[in-house]
């Protein structure tokens, strides 16, 4: 490259006439280009320099050079407004119509810079200026774009097409209604643009004019006269008089009908007008009259089947109801979910409409029946598992309820009454009102029904009493009523068994008219009944009786046997059962509701009567590890003994389920620790390791109290050491508060790390068992040795906090397994020490924390669940309505259990948890059984592309794993335009979990394809320094979240309160960007907020890509929304959002700066035409340099310029940035960066033999 050639090129871009004429004379090259294929030409005819351009065209210059995107001087001085230089470069014969790369022409250009009078020049040329570019653009189209009005009536004196196609489908006109841009519409509309041109957006003019609630347009296009249709609809059959009812725009509505709309053209959900008014909160009964006297069908119902009268029911619209009822609306016509407006208006509590509709006739005991399979129905009331109680091929029963029914439900004892005074039948139905309300809790509904002679001892369909129902749902006041209203019955068999009704085990005969059941209680049945079969039969079947009666021959018995419950009219059976054998008792027991059982007893309950399998109270409290019902039932003498018909007592059940507590107890009342089931097993054979300690110990108790022999040594799961830990804290008032303090710090950081959690908490263990030691003998003399060995576990347990970012440890490199161990060794040694201290003590510190199956079903307790029920889920895989549901959900089980994997064999790495064969085994065989649905689908069905068994985008997660509560606003972390980022957990791990609020993805595989480019780019490199740790993204569920490592807070904070930090940080963000851009990888909206600190206090960049990625999948998306935030946009990125580059994020990066540097948003208040006309297009429109900024600060200042250039060229790229920062801050920023955190934990760690005062850095 000459020097005259580089020198022309700088001469003809300062407009230096002098120059350029020096350099020509000295022989530069007037066809010289620099990278991007610019001439000098280019240059001047961009900066507008006319006499270079002169200068330039005498020597011989090119009039039409393509630069390298194939733009032309004459394009470039169009697209700048340059008018004198476009008229000379016209006259030198410039072609004026030659298009760049992206096919934009001179004249499309300057339509959207807003250059008149270069517009008229170039179709003084006689240019085409309806081409399109790439886009779809034309002149007239980016004149409209940008409300360049006098640009627009030239094009159309022109002969400019009006009712065109832009790239997105709208037409100029809906384009122009869109903007609210009322003088281009009507220039449009006096060029003879469509007023019903529907374009390929299915966007009527009209109502595009309502749905953006432009009036004025509205009026506009109205004034049409007879040419407008008024009932032109969208692509949802979307109506102008629909729009307008649904925004309230009443006098719109009245302007339409005059002008004829249809008062019944309903969209694709059937909804009409009158529907739309109906559903207004507010009494707008004139509008319904008008819609009305315009011919609105006054029963017409939408998809749903929901009519006018069902719609303002529910609304609660008295008088609209009336008015609907007197125009003679259906009042009993009920919806597709069976609601009439009777039902809804009990739904709703509209007490007022329901007298209303009573008084027109409304069916006050009408029968509403829902089909339900008897497994369905079971489980939706009290069993997850019902495979030892109802067969699923079994008869469906139905279930009915009346109006009155539906009142008691609700709770409503106004309604109740009502239709009691309306006559309302009380015993309707099998599930009789009064049992309604004791199973619902509402004892005023109850006392009312009584009231009206309802039976007391009614049973419902499976024999459920009025006392079995209100314990299930633990009804405190309706159990303590019934049990004080009376001597309980007790009416009893030759056995001395209490009435039991059969069990319902329904399995079909061949002809499906008989129900096989087994009954019990003979004494009752043979005395009162006729059975189809001689007493000889039913003798024959005592002993396990098949007795075959039909449907209606059962419910004659049930009726019978409630009569004999209740001969006394009042008196309430503590201990009758239900078909499933199940008493108050059993049913509160096993639920866990103490105080229930504890009425049920106090009023002479069973404590030991069993349920059908022989499984007592105490059994069923046992195995649902209720501890405080255990002891309620142990206090009234419950037999600790007593086995099921499996010959499983509570010890050995408690000890099957690892109920520790409550096996402490059953030991403790005298459980025969040898005791065997009907298989020969005792509770030692089931239990896990940690009920083996227990079970062990228990006899040598004794032995542990009465001396100081030591014992083997304790063994604590994971759980229960940290439960025993958190659960300690009693005694540690009783110590020095020096001691105290040491001991509490070393318990919280404990709970918080998360490698070698076995070694760590066997450590604090040890500790815990010292300072107990030091709570009952006192401090009789310092301990310095000890006190040295405490502050080690302190220092190094700090140590590890501040070193460790759990997410980025890559467990795939061997320097990171070196430090893992380099941590267990040092562990090693902090057990050794405390053992040497207390060498004189006549303590035991023989315990140890072993990692247990129990410790991995909390950590995975949704995968655990999962797996336990696949069989269940693959079973009804093929009851889902919709194929693309069932896909999703199997995906979603496929990433679970993968994901879940892959934590488990992450944290074993990490020392977290021992290896378990169980749990492997039970994941491989949890996918090889997808694996085997799936091969089976393939044989007759087309599975979707996106369905991966393999699953090998590790950025995918299930949102089964994710913990948050949106609704706890204390775990809010912040809020933007992307959503909401709360706390959470994910694998019981602390992590930010942010909430697209935005998005609604029905489509999984759409979700994944759209962003699946920019969050795998993230997740590449979220391992390394000074970016955030994306753990992944969960897109099986319409609403994604995103989730990554938590944070302390953003820099911008961080430096305000430690301002001695501004350097070091500040270089960590430009090494983090660095890394970034030599990914290839370009952030789009980089601020303060989006760059946080760790709890390590080292920078980590978040969000990048996501604002591409979320403008994409909004749900509504407005035209023009841009990626990124406006205040620290660059100029390029804001008018050309596709053209952003790695210079992009340096203006970002600059603006970020002084936002860290005066803690507040640059260009504060600034208006978006300040941003078009000022900030973007001019140099010096730049926020204010900090008043009394540190001299030594003024590099930084320097920087910060460099970096808001308006040239994207003339900025720094983010390696001369760090270059930059390490030339002229090299020692502080070496001295002072966050490694002076880490530095400040050497220090605490330096004295411990086996660390050899390596930096802290290097143990983790």
């Amino acid at each position: 490259m000459s020097t005259p050639d580089k020198a022309l090129l700088l001469a003809a871009k300062n407009g230096d006439v002098i120059g350029v004429r020096a350099q020509l004379d000295a022989g530069a090259d007037v066809r010289y280009t620099d990278k991007l294929e610019r001439t000098s030409l280019h240059w001047a005819s961009s900066k507008g320099h006319l006499g270079v351009i002169k200068l330039l065209l005498a020597h011989g210059a090119d009039i039409d050079p393509p630069n390298r995107y194939g733009k032309t001087p004459l394009l470039i001085a169009s697209e700048n407004g340059h008018f004198d230089i476009v008229m000379e470069l016209l006259a030198h014969d410039a072609d004026p119509s030659r298009e760049d790369k992206f096919g934009n022409t001179p004249i499309l250009v300057a339509s959207e810079a807003g250059s008149l009078d270069i517009v008229k020049a170039l179709l003084g040329r006689g240019v085409d200026f309806n081409s399109q570019n790439q886009n779809g653009d034309t002149a007239l189209l980016c004149a409209l774009t940008e409300n360049q009005v006098d640009i627009v009536e030239e094009l159309f004196v022109h002969g400019a097409t009006t009712d065109i196609t832009l790239q997105d489908g709208m037409s100029s006109l809906t384009a122009a209604i869109a903007k609210g841009q009322l003088k281009l519409i009507k220039a449009l509309l006096a060029h003879g643009a469509s007023v019903n041109f529907v374009d390929k957006m299915g966007q009527p003019p009209l109502l595009l004019a309502l749905e953006k609630g432009y009036c004025d347009i509205f009026y506009e296009l109205l004034s049409q006269g007879t040419s407008v249709n008024v009932d032109l609809s969208d692509k949802t059959g979307n109506t102008p008089l629909l729009c307008a009812l649904e925004k309230r725009l009443f006098d719109i509505v009245h302007d339409l009908l005059t002008h004829n709309a249809s008062a019944n053209l309903s969209d694709e959900l059937g909804k009409t007008p009158l529907q739309v008014a109906c559903s207004f909160e507010e009494d707008h009964i004139d509008i319904v009259g008008e819609l009305l006297t315009h011919g609105a069908t006054v029963d017409k119902a939408d998809k749903y089947g929901k009519t006018p009268l069902l719609i303002a029911v529910k609304a609660g619209n008295l008088n609209i109801a009336r008015k609907l009822l007197n125009h003679g609306a259906s009042i009993n016509l009920a919806d597709k979910n069976h609601d009439t407006p009777l039902l809804l208006a009990i739904k709703e509590g509209h007490l007022e409409i329901l007298k209303a509709l009573l008084a027109h006739g409304a069916d006050i005991d009408r029968l509403i029946h829902w089909p339900h399979s008897s497994l369905n129905y079971e489980s939706s009331i009290r069993y997850s598992s019902l495979s030892d109680r109802v067969d699923y091929k079994a008869y469906n029963p139905k279930e009915e309820k009346t109006p009155l029914s539906f009142a008691v439900q609700k709770g409503n004892v106004d309604i109740v009454n009502a239709l009691l005074a309306h006559g309302a039948r009380v015993d309707k139905i099998n599930k009789a009102s009064l049992l309604l309300a004791a199973e619902e809790g509402y004892f005023d509904i109850f006392e009312v029904i009584l009231a009206h002679d309802a039976r007391f001892n009614a049973l419902d369909e499976f024999g459920n009493t009025l006392l079995l129902l209100a314990t299930e749902k633990k009804r405190f006041d309706v159990v303590k009523g019934l049990v004080e209203r009376g001597t309980p019955i007790h009416l009893t068999d030759t056995d001395g068994k209490t009435p039991v009704l059969p069990v319902l085990e329904i399995i079909p005969a061949e002809d499906m008219n008989y129900w096989k059941k087994p009954f019990y209680n003979r004494h009752i049945y043979r005395d009162n009944f006729d059975f189809e079969h001689s007493p000889s039969d039913l003798e024959a079947h005592t002993k396990a009786p098949q007795l075959l009666v039909s449907p209606k021959r059962l419910s004659e018995i049930i009726r019978k046997v409630e009569h004999d419950l209740d001969f006394d009219g009042n008196g309430v059976d503590i201990d009758i059962v239900n078909m499933y054998c199940t008493t108050p008792l059993l049913l509160a027991s096993e639920k866990g509701y103490v105080d229930i059982v504890s009425e049920l007893l106090d009023h002479g309950g069973d404590v030991n009567m069993p349920n059908k399998n022989g499984q007592t109270p105490l059994v069923l409290a046992c195995i649902n590890g209720h501890l405080d019902t255990v002891k309620m039932l142990l206090v009234h003498g419950a037999a600790v003994d007593q086995p099921d018909k499996n010959g499983n007592a509570a010890l050995l059940l408690t000890s099957e389920r690892g109920h520790v507590e409550i096996l402490k107890i059953i030991l403790a009342a005298g459980a025969d620790i040898n005791r065997k089931n009907n298989e020969g097993k005792s509770a030692m054979d089931v239990g896990n390791d940690d009920v083996k300690v227990i079970i062990s110990t228990f006899e040598d108790a004794a032995i542990i109290s009465r001396g100081n022999e030591k014992t083997a040594r304790d063994i604590y799961s994971i759980k229960t050491a940290i439960e025993f830990l958190q659960n300690g804290s009693d005694y540690t008032h009783q110590i020095m508060p020096d001691l105290q303090a040491t001991a509490s710090s070393i318990f919280s950081q404990a709970c918080e790390i998360e490698v070698h959690r076995e070694s760590v908490l066997t450590v604090v263990l040890m500790i815990d068992r010292i300072i107990r030691h030091y709570a009952v003998k006192g401090c009789i003399e310092d301990n310095f040795t000890l006190e040295h060995a405490l502050k080690d576990v302190v220092n190094f347990f700090q140590a590890i906090l501040e070193s460790t970012q759990i997410w980025k440890i890559q467990l795939n490199d061997p320097q990171e397994l070196s430090k893992i161990e380099n941590v267990a060794s040092n562990l090693i040694h902090l057990q050794d020490s405390l053992q040497h201290a207390t060498k004189n003590f006549n303590l035991d510190l023989n315990v140890q924390v072993m990692g247990s199956m129990e410790d991995l079903s909390d950590k995975f307790a949704s995968t655990m669940d999962k797996m336990k029920d696949l069989d269940r889920f693959l079973q009804q895989f093929w009851t889902k309505s919709e194929e693309g549901q069932r896909i999703d959900e199997l995906s979603e089980i496929v990433v679970q259990l993968q994901r879940g994997l892959e934590h488990y064999q992450r944290q074993l790495v990490l020392r977290n948890v021992s290896q378990n064969n169980d749990l492997e085994l039970l994941v491989k065989s949890s996918q090889d059984k997808i694996i085997n649905l799936v091969n089976e689908i393939r044989k007759s069905h087309e599975i979707p592309n996106s369905f991966r068994i393999d699953t090998s985008e590790t950025w995918i997660l299930s949102s089964k794993e994710v913990e948050f509560d949106p609704s706890d606003m204390s775990t809010v972390l912040g809020r933007g335009g992307y959503g909401t980022v709360f706390k959470g957990k994910y694998f019981g791990q602390a992590v930010a979990v942010k909430r697209f609020d935005q998005i609604f993805l029905p489509d999984s595989a759409d979700a994944e394809k759209a962003i699946g480019k920019e969050i795998k780019a993230w997740k590449n490199i979220s391992h390394k320094p000074y970016i955030l740790s994306l753990v992944g993204v969960c897109t099986k569920i319409p609403v994604p979240i995103l989730v990554s490592e938590l944070c302390k807070t953003n820099i911008r904070r961080f430096i305000r309160d430690n301002p001695e930090t501004l350097l070091p940080l500040v270089c960590q963000f430009a090494k983090g960007l660095e890394t970034m851009h030599v990914e290839g990888i370009i952030h789009r909206d980089l601020k303060g907020d989006n760059v946080l600190i760790t709890f390590q206090n080292t920078v980590a960049i978040s969000d990048f890509g996501l604002g591409r990625t979320v403008t994409s999948l909004e749900k509504t998306t407005i035209a023009g929304t841009k990626a990124g935030t406006l205040n620290w946009m660059s100029p390029e990125q804001y008018f050309k959002p596709r053209s952003v580059t790695t210079k992009s994020d340096v203006w970002s990066f600059g603006m970020t700066l002084w936002e860290i540097l005066c803690n507040d948003t640059p260009f504060r208040g600034a208006s978006q035409e300040e941003y078009e006309t000022s900030i973007f297009r001019k140099e010096d429109d730049r926020p204010e340099k900090p008043e009394n900024l540190d001299c030594k600060l003024q590099p930084l200042w320097t920087l910060i310029t460099m970096c808001w250039k308006l040239d994207p060229s003339k900025r720094p790229s983010a390696v001369e940035i760090v270059n930059f920062l390490e030339d002229h801050y090299s020692p502080k920023i070496n001295s002072r960066t966050m490694d002076q955190t880490i530095s400040k934990t050497t220090s605490k760690v330096e004295h411990l033999p086996i660390v050899k005062k390596t930096r802290p850095c290097e143990i983790m």
